[in-house]
Formats: C-alpha cells, sequence, structure tokens
C-alpha cells in the first residue's frame, strides 16, 4: 500500500474537447489552461496528432493569479463523420514536460432544408358530405419577409 498527497500541477478546463455539429458550421471550443503557482511553467510548444481533422491556436494572457493560457480547438473536416485527435502541449517544466488533451469530433451532414411554402394554396374541391370545408385565400407575402395567409372556415352548401 502506498499513500500520499497528490499535488496540483495544473488545471486544464474542460479536460476534453468534443467537437460536434454540422459541415456548414464553425465547431470549435477553448480550453484554459492555468498553471499553478507552485509548479510555474511556459508552453514551448503545441501540436495536434495526427492534425488531419483540427487546427490549434494558442493564446497566452495575464490574469491576478498569473499567466494563463487559451487554445482554441476548431474541426477543418470537410466530410461526415466521427473522428479522434490528440493535442500535445510540451512545456518548460521539470516535473511534467508534456500534457495531452483529446479531442473527439463528430461531424454531421447538413439537414435539408424544408421547401419554400408557395405562393398560393387552392379551396378544398368537395368536402364529404356534412364535413367543414377549410377555404384558404392566395398567400400574400408580408413585408417583413414571411407569409400571411387567410384562412376562412364555414360549411359548403351545393344545391
Amino acid at each position: 500500500m502506498v499513500k500520499g498527497k497528490v499535488k496540483k500541477f495544473v488545471t486544464i478546463q474542460p479536460k476534453r474537447v468534443r467537437l460536434n455539429g454540422a459541415l456548414q458550421d464553425v465547431v470549435r471550443q477553448t480550453v484554459e489552461i492555468v498553471p499553478e503557482k507552485a509548479y510555474p511553467f511556459k508552453i514551448v510548444d503545441i501540436s495536434a496528432k495526427p492534425g488531419d481533422n483540427i487546427k490549434v491556436t494558442l493564446d497566452e494572457k495575464e490574469d491576478e493569479g498569473g499567466k494563463l493560457y487559451q487554445i482554441v480547438v476548431e474541426n477543418i473536416r470537410r466530410q461526415a463523420g466521427r473522428y479522434y485527435e490528440a493535442i500535445t502541449i510540451k512545456t518548460d517544466s521539470d516535473v511534467k514536460p508534456e500534457l495531452e488533451i483529446r479531442v473527439y469530433g463528430n461531424i454531421t451532414n447538413p439537414k435539408a432544408k424544408t421547401p419554400p411554402a408557395s405562393d398560393s394554396s387552392s379551396a378544398i374541391d368537395k368536402p364529404a358530405e356534412g364535413a367543414t370545408t377549410v377555404k384558404s385565400a392566395p398567400a400574400k407575402k408580408d413585408p417583413a419577409g414571411g407569409v400571411k395567409i387567410n384562412i376562412s372556415k364555414g360549411a359548403d352548401k351545393t344545391e
């Protein structure tokens, strides 16, 4: 049995990156890396393996507690499917010279658009006996970009 205290070296939030979205969308996530005061370090290199599906950019910032790093992970895949990548972060620390962040991607095809509403609609021609009929007037385009449809409800009497 081994006992001991584990000291925190770094805070990585989130610990894993999930890039979920459709092909036409910009799919990205930001990861924040904050070194602990007891173990300060600098990031000297960052790379994605294999790097075929994502682009990573590093930004160094200062806050009241010291340095922090932000890594923006963006999907660059141009076909639907799932993938797995890893971001390797090299530091100047002797305690932990390398960090890894896992990246999971799930890119889907764009959703089909519904066809636009037609400019006119016709009345129901022959309703069943005793049934209520619904008649609609031609659709009018709304200046705000929508479509207005006037619908009247009543019983048709045929003689």
